[in-house]
């Protein structure tokens, strides 16, 4: 019989996000009540707490022996064409894109991509270089277990989004969805390709498209300009996105116990 694994670092890890995440969203607060709202420094400053999680995450998976199913690991991506998936995300953002500010182009698309990169490393480090892995080193005898592993990380992952809760009831339930979806997605991608680095620049340049429009806007102005999601918008995003859901549920078909022990 398979020892128990406690889930109490698993517990702990959650709890470091969450007082991480909570302590980014006092701090910009208190930036901009200090008159500090420049685009440049509140994205620097995210840069920063992102490799802050960044490095805690590799560490909690390298304290648990996690580098094999993490995909952190040499060896080769398997599956490749199954990574060109979730490109249709980046079509979907370059599609729906506001026009941008042109004011310090360059350098703002280079401080944006930094950024992206580091939210790509951070993101899929914690969700599923940590806690998918630690789920399925402690449910992965089964597949059930598995399944169970990739939906939980990816619950978790939305549940997170609720920190913020800026966008109206059902704007953040979608994100709840929104969430959920692309993280089944990429944890069923990460056991199929068994390498974590390619979802990060996915990760990354989804987030930089995502992002291309509100690129050089200060802080005051997002704020001022947010509003709360409808629920039609909802429905639209959570539709958007289901297929994601979809695709990873037909790969996590194909994903056996003896790959993942």
């Amino acid at each position: 019989m398979k020892a128990k694994i406690s889930l109490i670092p698993l517990y702990i890890f959650v709890i470091l996000l969450i007082l991480i995440i909570v302590s980014r969203e006092w701090t910009t607060n208190l930036l901009i009540g200090q008159g500090i709202t420049s685009y440049r420094s509140h994205t620097l400053f995210s840069t920063g707490v992102n490799v802050l999680m960044s490095l805690i995450a590799y560490l909690f998976i390298k304290k648990y022996h996690l580098q094999t199913l993490a995909g952190i690991h040499t060896e080769k991506v398997q599956h490749q064409w199954l990574l060109l998936y979730p490109l249709y995300l980046i079509l979907i953002n370059v599609l729906f894109m506001d026009e941008m500010v042109t004011d310090n182009l360059l350098m703002n698309s280079i401080l944006l991509l930094i950024y992206c990169i580091s939210i790509g490393y951070s993101e899929e480090l914690s969700l599923r270089g940590f806690m998918q892995s630690y789920l399925i080193k402690a449910y992965g005898h089964s597949k059930k277990g598995i399944v169970f592993s990739v939906f939980g990380a990816g619950f978790i992952f939305g549940l997170l989004h609720l920190l913020k809760f800026d966008k109206g009831i059902y704007g953040e339930v979608s994100q709840v969805f929104f969430a959920l979806f692309i993280g089944v997605l990429f944890g069923a991608l990460l056991l199929r390709t068994k390498r974590l680095y390619p979802l990060i620049i996915i990760h990354a340049l989804i987030d930089f498209f995502a992002k291309l429009d509100s690129m050089g806007i200060s802080e005051t102005t997002t704020e001022a300009t947010k509003q709360a999601t409808s629920l039609t918008s909802a429905i639209v995003i959570t539709l958007v996105v289901l297929p994601c859901l979809i695709f990873g549920m037909i790969m996590l078909r194909k994903v056996t116990v003896e790959e993942v022990q």
